[in-house]
């Protein structure tokens, strides 16, 4: 039986092959693995040690439940076809009906579950996959009256139900559809990861280039998105890069934290970027060189290696310096969003973003020195400007300096995040531009003390906003008295449309009802009609129990909107 073929039999004008092969190849999405080669040499299903495989396969197939109930209806078909011949399947056919039953099961919790043992169930459904298709076969056996080879499928499938026993020529014919599957399936084939720092699994580099060769190919017609970890020794020798270089105009994101050597090989291939839209270049190796007598490494480097890149519209850059890397102007203006840290590349920075003509999204990191802020750089006019994030990582103050630097006449959406003391919202200098913002989100770290006398300090800030509809505030404590202070405040209500705040320390039982006190007195208060939205996310403690009718009574109201973390009861619709 091992040299048999599906096409001996069949229903109707079909094959039991292409009917078969009907029930298996429903689209399906499967994510990538460094196991994907290992996997398509064999014939036996997945193993635990390939969990990282299928780890996309949950979160796809809810997509996919129509087509899985094709195949059962496929199944379904066969099986009506057979019971229509009841004279040689009697005894079979509720045999069959279970195996379809229990396929059916074992596929929709492998489509429903949270992917914690989504490997054992993946392999179980195809272990029910090739029951199902020895069965059918067994019955179409028997409907034309091959008994024997009927009882010879059946048999060794009854002895051995545990997945050890079938039939070699249907297990190699599934993993046959198996393997087609995902050699066929580009989108499995578009993700590159290239770490040079682990060096073990790069060691042989000509195997892995040849690898990379057939996922390129694999991966057509699809954009590919290429992230590379380190530098080789020997950039300009190196196979894998040289297997890289020629699909560069497929890159549609490129990540890249290396070295300088790298960058400045990359340069020198003149490689064609013309569908990459999301760049982020850094080398994390850089910080080492600091405050060491060793020569800087990007010491006189020029590199042009993202020169021309016309459809890029995200550009990031850390931990690299930036005035080493030439760019465009067909590039620059193609650039809507840009991130980048402040510190020792002050000037650089701001004379690359008055460039980008069609920036919208300003990211910065303000960890500059207060020294180099004086080094004559006037003010930065953007007039395509709407979004400005200003994010300050430690102690410093360096936020309303930043702002001090930046046109803010046309930004309408403003991330103020800092880890410091709250003095950052007192600088007049803030105040003066206040008035154009209509979106405020303001981060407060963990580091924050003196609370009270910040919270003075945003009210203040927000009384010079006059134009604020959507605030958001993000601290790790004391939610329900900035609940209620913020609410009760009438300079930014009559314009404010949409309030969040968000809690992200822990919450014991008191604060947590005295938050939803607030949260139920101002909601039912008519000042609050016109917001249309009121966000809480927070941990909610069991005191939620015993106030869950208070959000009940918001919720018929129709008042507000209302989400306090993940907690169902109090996600309610205007």
């Amino acid at each position: 039986m091992e040299g048999r073929c599906f096409d001996t039999s069949g229903v109707g004008e079909k094959s039991l092959e292409v009917i078969f092969s009907e029930l298996l190849f429903a689209q399906m999405y499967l994510p990538r693995s460094s196991a994907t080669a290992r996997l398509l040499k064999t014939n036996y299903p997945p193993s635990d040690t390939d969990r990282g495989y299928f780890e996309a396969v949950i979160e796809h197939g809810r997509d996919d439940i129509y087509q899985l109930s094709q195949k059962l209806v496929h199944a379904r078909d066969i099986v009506s076809c057979v019971e229509e011949q009841p004279e040689f399947v009697e005894g079979h056919v509720e045999e069959s009906r279970s195996v379809v039953h229990l396929i059916e099961g074992d596929l929709q919790v492998v489509v429903q579950h949270d992917a914690r043992d989504d490997v054992r169930l993946w392999s179980r459904g195809l272990t029910y996959a090739r029951a199902v298709a020895g069965y059918l076969e067994a019955q179409l056996k028997l409907a034309e009256g091959h008994v024997e080879d009927a009882q010879s499928i059946v048999h060794p499938m009854r002895r051995s139900y545990g997945g050890v026993g079938w039939m070699p020529w249907i297990l190699s014919h599934v993993c046959g559809c198996w393997r087609l599957l995902v050699w066929n399936s580009g989108r499995l084939w578009t993700r590159v990861l290239l770490d040079f720092e682990r060096g073990e699994p790069l060691a042989s580099s000509g195997r892995v280039a040849v690898l990379l060769k057939e996922q390129m190919l694999r991966a057509c017609p699809y954009d590919v998105d290429v992230l590379i970890k380190g530098t080789p020794m020997e950039p300009s020798t190196n196979p894998i890069l040289l297997a890289l270089i020629p699909f560069s105009h497929r890159f549609r994101t490129m990540t890249m934290d290396a070295g300088g050597l790298l960058y400045q090989f990359l340069s020198a291939c003149k490689m064609p970027f013309t569908r990459l839209h999301t760049l982020s270049i850094g080398d994390m190796s850089y910080h080492l060189f600091e405050g060491h007598d060793t020569e800087d490494p990007y010491h006189d480097l020029t590199l042009d290696v993202f020169a021309f890149v016309p459809n890029l519209e995200c550009l990031q850059v850390s931990v690299v310096p930036l005035r080493c890397f030439y760019f465009e102007p067909l590039t620059l203006n193609a650039v809507t969003r840009f991130s980048m840290s402040l510190y020792s590349q002050w000037t650089t920075v701001f004379s690359l973003a008055v460039r980008m003509s069609r920036l919208e999204y300003l990211d910065l990191t303000c960890d500059c020195d207060i020294d180099e802020t004086e080094d004559g750089v006037g003010r930065v006019s953007i007039p395509s400007l709407h979004k400005l994030v200003l994010r300050n990582p430690d102690s410093r103050q360096n936020v309303p300096i930043v702002w001090d630097k930046v046109d803010v006449s046309t930004v309408s959406t403003t991330i103020l995040s800092y880890k410091g003391e709250f003095s950052v919202v007192a600088y007049p200098r803030l105040f003066a531009s206040a008035g154009c913002i209509t979106e405020l989100h303001v981060h407060i770290g963990e580091e924050s003390e003196h609370f009270d006398y910040g919270d003075s300090l945003i009210d203040d800030f927000l009384r010079q906003t006059p134009n604020i509809a959507v605030f958001c505030l993000q601290t790790s404590r004391y939610c329900p008295e900035l609940f209620q202070r913020f609410s009760q405040d009438p300079y930014f209500l009559p314009k404010l449309r949409d309030l969040t705040f968000v809690c992200t320390g822990y919450v014991d039982a008191e604060h947590d009802a005295g938050f939803v006190d607030a949260v139920y007195i101002r909601t039912v208060d008519p000042v609050f009609h016109r917001i249309e939205k009121i966000g809480i996310c927070l941990l909610p403690s069991c005191a939620m129990d015993i106030t869950q009718h208070k959000w009940d009574v918001v919720f018929r109201r129709n008042k507000v909107v209302v989400g306090v973390g993940n907690s169902s009861l109090c996600c309610y619709e205007h």
